[in-house]
């Protein structure tokens, strides 16, 4: 089946920064560079909202970009603003075919430090289970299914409860309204903050580094404190998570194959392992805005 791949640039035309007190003006000038127009979501809260832990007043954030995908009709990238892009982050594939219909929900996971290899689509594009809300593009069909999944959240939300809702918000659009859950081949950029003190107090891991990213990033994250040392230890430590995922079977088990993939058990395992050695056939996209200077970027590369 022979699709035609658009880039991120090419499908949306809006990024959104979900931010609580952050400084986003890095982020906002990449993002701007790459062809979007930037917006910032910071709350507003309830006062009953007020009262929630950090992990579910994000949330309410999240559900104030998804509303603004249903008013607008228009898909839409979200990013945390801990989100460092990676260089010509607009010129990379939309992680999924584009619809003709945006009431067709389409989600797709820019960076997603934990993902499940569960096969690909008819035309070629993994999915599975994806996690960390750090960065994804979704349309308006997937944003009505969220919706109603902020719904059900906040309702059964208890004042300073730690929920990781992020975890199971993949299962539900898979299981519950149909959607899958498109997975990067490569990363679209890194999860750059700080260690989140919530995930550790609940016994989480409080640190997710990408494993594999598709090209150099912008600019050097925050985890880093302006050392070039302690970011290359830590995009290692990233790596080395992913390879200890592929063989424990995390990332990609054989049990575990949608049986409607496209491709079979041992494609998927030889994709699986060249990824890791960024090697694995990637889908791109048709062209790139000539004019943008993202695209000036890359040809510097």
């Amino acid at each position: 089946m022979r699709v035609p791949i658009t880039s991120l640039a090419e499908y949306c035309a809006e990024a959104i920064i979900v931010a609580h007190h952050e400084d986003t003006s890095q982020l906002r000038d990449v993002l701007a560079s790459n062809g979007f127009s930037v917006s910032e979501v910071r709350g507003p809260y309830t006062p009953d909202q007020l009262a929630y832990s950090k992990a579910v007043r994000c949330l309410v954030n999240h559900a104030h970009a998804w509303q603004r995908v249903i008013d607008t009709g228009r898909p839409v990238i979200v990013v945390e603003a801990d989100f460092v892009p990676v260089l010509g982050f607009g010129t990379l594939p939309a992680p999924f075919p584009v619809p003709r219909d945006d009431s067709e929900g389409r989600f797709g996971w820019l960076y997603s430090a934990g993902s499940i290899l569960y096969g690909a689509d008819a035309a070629g594009f993994p999915h599975g289970h994806g996690n960390t809300t750090v960065a994804y593009v979704l349309n308006p069909g997937a944003a009505l299914a969220l919706a109603d999944f902020f719904a059900r959240e906040t309702e059964k939300a208890l004042p300073g409860e730690y929920r990781p809702w992020e975890t199971y918000l993949g299962v539900y659009l898979r299981w519950e309204r149909g959607v899958l859950n498109y997975i990067p081949t490569y990363q679209y950029g890194e999860h750059g903050g700080l260690a989140n003190p919530e995930h550790a107090a609940s016994g989480a891991r409080a640190w997710h580094e990408a494993d594999i990213l598709w090209r150099r990033l912008a600019f050097l994250p925050a985890y880093a404190q302006g050392n070039r040392l302690t970011f290359r230890l830590r995009r290692l430590r990233g790596w080395l998570r992913g390879v200890a995922r592929l063989l424990t079977r995390r990332f990609y088990n054989p049990g575990d194959v949608n049986p409607e993939s496209r491709y079979q058990r041992w494609e998927l395992a030889a994709w699986s392992v060249l990824r890791l050695l960024k090697l694995a056939p990637v889908l791109r996209p048709c062209r790139i805005p000539p004019n943008s200077e993202s695209a000036q970027q890359v040809s510097k590369e």
